[in-house]
């Protein structure tokens, strides 16, 4: 198992996505699934949907939870039209993607 730099900050950030995703708050492969969500974003502004089977699964959860819109199924989503908790993932997403903190454990 790794080394976690600051559990506290590691922790915050494991806590705060698994409540936006509703699954279990033991996931330790937060550096893992935040590469995933920032690919999926930057993907879907471009409206690249050339999607890894990685990326259809987290989208699938993403859409189980109102945090994309789609047009025609969710191989087609749309990340730039956000609203209310969507906004709040998408700029949270932001402003720890390149965070000290966030790790794999």
């Amino acid at each position: 198992m790794a080394k976690i730099n600051n559990t506290d900050e590691w922790h915050k950030i494991g806590d705060k996505l698994c409540a936006f995703l509703k699954i279990c708050a033991c996931q330790r492969k937060l550096k893992s699934i935040v590469e995933v969500l920032v690919r999926i974003k930057e993907k879907g502004e471009k409206g690249d949907h050339g999607w890894t089977a990685e990326e259809y699964l987290i989208l699938a959860m993403l859409d189980s939870r109102d945090l994309i819109t789609h047009g025609i199924n969710c191989e087609y989503p749309i990340i730039l039209h956000m609203n209310g908790q969507q906004e709040d993932f998408w700029e949270w997403l932001e402003k720890i993607k390149d965070s000290p903190y966030l790790e794999d454990n």
